[in-house]
C-alpha cells in the first residue's frame, strides 16, 4: 500500500505525505507468521503538529506508551509469530499464544533519522478469538521503554 498527498494545510503552506506499508502473513496448520513494515512522512511546513505519526502501545513498539513516540518521519517494521491453542473452544472461536518483536522510531526531522536509533519493543501473550474481535492478555517490554501487562480487546 502506498500513498502520496500533496495538499495544503493552509493556502501559503504545502503540505506533503508520503505513506508505504507492506505485509506478509503466512500459516501453516497451527503456526501464522506475520511480518509488516512502514515507511512514513509528513512535510510540516510551519505546521509542527498537523499529521505526525506516533508509535507505542501493544505491537507497535510494545513497552511504550501509546503515542511516546512520535514524529515527521517514521521506520517500523514487526515480527509476529501466533500458535493456535485449541481446536475445540469454549466461550471463543479459538484460543491462542504468541510474540512480537518490535522496531521503530520517529523523528522531527530527516537529518536525524539514522537505523541505528531504532527502538525495541517484545510482548508475549495468550489470546482468544470472540465475537467481540480478538482479545489479548500479555506481557511487554522495552530496553529503552518498560515492562508491562497488557489487556487488548480488538486489533492491536
Amino acid at each position: 500500500k502506498v500513498l502520496f498527498d500533496l495538499g495544503h494545510v493552509s493556502s501559503r503552506e504545502p503540505f506533503r505525505r508520503l505513506e508505504v506499508q507492506a505485509s506478509s502473513v503466512q500459516t501453516w496448520s497451527r503456526h501464522t507468521v506475520d511480518a509488516s513494515a512502514r515507511l512514513q512522512y509528513a512535510g510540516q511546513g510551519a505546521f509542527g503538529s498537523v499529521g505526525r505519526y506516533s508509535l507505542g502501545g501493544f505491537q507497535q513498539l510494545s513497552g511504550y506508551e501509546p503515542g511516546q513516540i512520535n514524529g515527521n518521519y517514521l521506520l517500523f517494521g514487526r515480527l509476529v509469530y501466533t500458535h493456535r491453542l485449541d481446536e475445540s473452544p469454549v466461550f471463543t472461536r479459538g484460543w491462542f499464544g504468541g510474540a512480537s518483536f518490535e522496531a521503530g522510531n520517529a523523528w522531527d526531522r530527516r537529518a536525524d533519522a539514522n537505523v541505528s536509533d531504532l527502538r525495541l519493543g517484545a510482548s508475549a501473550f495468550i489470546g482468544a478469538a470472540t465475537g467481540l474481535g480478538p482479545l489479548y492478555f500479555g506481557v511487554t517490554y522495552a530496553p529503552k521503554g518498560s515492562a508491562g501487562v497488557i489487556l487488548v480487546i480488538g486489533r492491536p
